[in-house]
């Protein structure tokens, strides 16, 4: 319990991490519509690889406000990801999963489709694992990467994860299953 604690404290304080591409910052309302215009562009991606969907600006509004609740009972950290050149919202990052008793999460992330493949998302992940590191204190990040979604694995690897397992059926996305790989990186 004191560990969620600390933790939601260290969350409540965070105003933003600095990536060399990217600056990463704690979700609010005030992203809703370019959250959602990023949601919408990036539709079917989102489709193939995530379980959720945000279609209408309630949807992201739910997602907000449960993330606010999340990081402020230190059981998640939700973050959007901007350009750091431009300001404009490329995606969201997201850590969860926190042990009660062990210093490790999961990580998850995603780029919108017009950003893909220019490294922001390495950036993205590298960036917030230095926050968990040194400011949550976190050890261990474990992440999943559907064994066909080989863009995210390649992140995963460059920011110094190894692949460590496979998760036969690991996630339901929209009636299609997928087996996924499981990635680990130690944070010392």
């Amino acid at each position: 319990m004191a560990a969620s604690h600390a933790r939601a404290e260290v969350f409540r304080q965070l105003d933003r991490i600095a990536g060399r591409m990217v600056v990463l910052q704690p979700v609010g309302r005030e992203i809703a519509a370019e959250s959602l215009a990023a949601c919408v562009e990036s539709a079917a991606e989102l489709h193939r690889w995530m379980p959720w969907e945000n279609r209408t600006i309630d949807d992201v509004i739910t997602f907000v406000d449960r993330a606010i609740a999340a990081c402020n009972d230190g059981s998640q950290l939700q973050m959007t990801i901007h350009e750091r050149s431009s300001g404009r919202l490329l995606g969201h990052i997201g850590a969860q999963s926190f042990d009660p008793f062990t210093p490790r999460c999961e990580l998850g992330y995603w780029i919108r489709t017009s950003a893909a493949g220019r490294g922001h998302a390495t950036d993205a992940v590298a960036a917030c694992l230095g926050f968990l590191r040194d400011a949550a204190r976190i050890v261990r990040v474990n992440a999943y990467a559907a064994v066909t979604n080989l863009a995210s694995q390649r992140v995963l690897v460059k920011c110094g994860f190894r692949e460590e397992g496979l998760l036969e059926r690991g996630e339901l996305c929209h009636g299609v299953w997928h087996d996924l790989k499981l990635f680990g990186a130690l944070l010392d």
